[in-house]
Parts: C-alpha cells; structure tokens; sequence
C-alpha cells in the first residue's frame, strides 16, 4: 500500500532512530511510500510504530501519512522479521541466506 511521506524520510536498516541510515532522504515530502507491513519498534517521535517498506528497510510510520496513529487494520504485521541489510535481504552471518544463495550452496542452480 502506498502512502505520502509528511516529511523528507530516512531509510532505515532497522526498526530505531538509532539504527544505521542506508539512505538519507530516499522518501521527500509528498512521495509514496510503499508500505508492505508494520510492526512495533523502537521509539520515535512519540510512536513505536515502524513501516517496512517494498525495498526491505524501515521508515517511522510517524512521519507517514497512513491516516492513523497505530497499526492499520488493514496492513499486514511483520513482528516476526529479520533486520535488513542495504539490499533488502537478510543480515550477513544471520543464517538465513536467500534462496538462490541456499541452492548455489548445495551445488544446484535456479
């Protein structure tokens, strides 16, 4: 689902303020931002409400504009995921490789 950003918006590796900044203003004022599910995280701006985006990375869901101030009953939860990396995927070293990396290790090809 899409929905505008209020405010020039960071890209986030993970769900905190604190977490690194994979791109510094990938959201302007007014764009869409691609929301595919949300989950609790940490604090900012007064909500702990974090969006994940379509790309993998995390936006505050304060800064848009979804027309409520928590969850969407409508938006899937993703309480369960992995923290992301700069392409989307999952942390180096975390165990969970991609697919197509699983096969390459067990000599197949997709």
């Amino acid at each position: 689902m899409g929905f505008p950003a209020k405010e020039n918006l960071n890209r986030r590796a993970a769900k905190s303020l604190t977490a690194r900044v994979v791109k510094a203003d990938m959201y302007l004022k007014g764009q869409t931002v691609n929301v595919v599910c949300q989950v609790t995280g940490g604090a900012a701006y007064g909500s702990t409400v974090w969006d994940k985006t379509t790309d993998g990375l995390w936006v505050a869901d304060h800064h848009v504009k979804t027309g409520s101030d928590g969850f969407l009953s409508n938006m899937p939860r993703c309480d369960n995921d992995q923290p992301s990396t700069e392409d989307g995927g999952p942390p180096a070293g975390s165990g969970a490789a991609r697919p197509q990396q699983r096969a390459r290790h067990r000599g197949l090809r997709r």
